[in-house]
């Protein structure tokens, strides 16, 4: 892609159901191959990508059950250990993602999200007031990750 990011696709062999290719790892395999260009070669009239326009989104997936069945269940007990979080004896009480990608021949456009709800054993103080803040007309944004560094930026023009 013109801006850097890369994106790699994998088939499966005519014998291979896709399913198959995915659960045995061999998918995964061949993108890291891929990516790392170990053992791939490219024509030398290039190629000319054909892919249909992809549009995928995971909305509010709770990954409870996931995380605990990879073994991450203690951050889910009384006896997780979030002292880089917070010093209030806490646990996680639930975790969420949502997702979009939109991806065809000419880029890739995605945004992601996940929230991570922890119980905290405190009694909670009353909220002050909030100050209103309203954005309606054009405006600028920018998502930045936690080192600093720009994730997503654009801009709203307005309904």
């Amino acid at each position: 892609m013109e801006s850097g990011a890369a994106v790699v696709f994998a088939k499966p062999t005519d014998a291979a159901t896709i399913g198959d290719f995915i659960k045995s790892g061999e998918a995964w395999s061949v993108i890291a191959r891929c990516r790392k260009c170990i053992g791939t070669t490219q024509p030398d009239g290039g190629i000319e990508l054909l892919v249909p326009k992809l549009e995928i989104e995971s909305d509010n997936q709770n990954l409870n059950k996931t995380l605990r069945a990879m073994g991450i269940a203690r951050a889910f007990s009384p006896e997780a250990e979030l002292g880089g979080i917070t010093k209030a004896n806490a646990k996680i009480s639930e975790v969420i993602r949502s997702a979009k990608l939109t991806l065809d021949q000419n880029g890739a456009e995605g945004a992601a999200y996940t929230v991570i709800a922890a119980d905290i054993g405190c009694i909670p103080e009353p909220m002050p007031n909030p100050m209103r803040v309203v954005f309606d007309q054009p405006f600028a944004f920018a998502v930045f990750s936690r080192s600093g560094a720009p994730l997503f930026t654009g801009a709203y023009m307005g309904p």
